[in-house]
């Protein structure tokens, strides 16, 4: 892990032990996207768009969602994602996200008014909750938690922690699609900055982090982190698939030998 990639881990696993920590998370990860965002520049470029939108006629969720509609949030149409969907200056300027980017502006937004908000680690679209009312972050609209899919879900909060993990796991994920496994281990990286001693989520990431090696074709890397994975791994069967991982990536170091 270079310098940068180093500062940033111990940001953000200082930021993970704190609460609402969400705005300077998703400000870490935008200069782990692009190293030439300045965070107190971004932080402040934010600040003077909430300005105009916080004000003391936005006191309810209605009113905070119409502000952040007219200054062009809202209403977001199919978009081919890249890493700047997630990188908190480029959503400013460009009033376009993804919902986890967009639901950290209306969190911050809400908190300076007053109103109780949080992440909500909703699969495949992450949601808001502003004083008990479920928001859609792209459309900017209230959601009837009775249409979704699954309804006990949308009542989990996301902690800072979480949304870490998840802004990290699209990351990743746009580099799998590009097959830059060096890119996904530095993000795995990161990720177990965030994970602390969550012993599940640190096993996937290990589990994870054998599969980039592999791909790499360091079969010596990949062996260890897979032998990492099946040693503290409390479910079963991805401590099977671990260990017979393991025992493949050693047969392929004899071959090599």
């Amino acid at each position: 892990m270079d310098d940068s990639l180093t500062e940033f881990a111990a940001r953000l696993k200082e930021l993970s032990q704190q609460a609402d920590t969400e705005t300077e998370i998703a400000l870490t990860v935008s200069q782990v996207i692009d190293s030439r965002v300045n965070r107190d520049e971004t932080r402040n470029q934010l600040s003077a768009l909430l300005d105009d939108i916080v004000t003391t006629d936005a006191a309810d969720v209605q009113h905070l969602l119409e502000g952040l509609s007219k200054a062009g949030f809202g209403g977001g149409g199919r978009q081919v994602i890249g890493t700047q969907h997630s990188n908190l200056q480029w959503v400013i300027a460009r009033r376009s996200g993804i919902p986890i980017s967009l639901a950290v502006i209306i969190i911050e937004a809400a908190r300076r008014i007053g109103l109780v908000a949080h992440g909500i680690n909703y699969p495949g679209h992450f949601l808001v909750r502003v004083d008990n009312q479920l928001i859609d972050p792209v459309q900017m609209q209230v959601l009837d938690p009775s249409g979704l899919d699954d309804p006990l879900e949308a009542t989990k909060i996301a902690t800072p922690r979480a949304l870490g993990l998840r802004m990290l796991n699209n990351l990743k994920a746009l580099s799998l699609q590009q097959h830059d496994w060096s890119r996904a281990l530095e993000l795995v990286d990161l990720q177990f900055a965030l994970a602390g001693s969550h012993v599940e989520t640190c096993s996937t990431l290990h589990f994870e982090r054998g599969e980039f090696w592999q791909q790499l074709g360091a079969y010596t890397s990949a062996r260890y982190a897979y032998l990492e994975c099946a040693q503290n791994c409390s479910i079963d069967s991805l401590k099977a698939k671990a260990e017979a991982k393991a025992a493949q990536m050693e047969r392929r170091q004899e071959v090599i030998h």
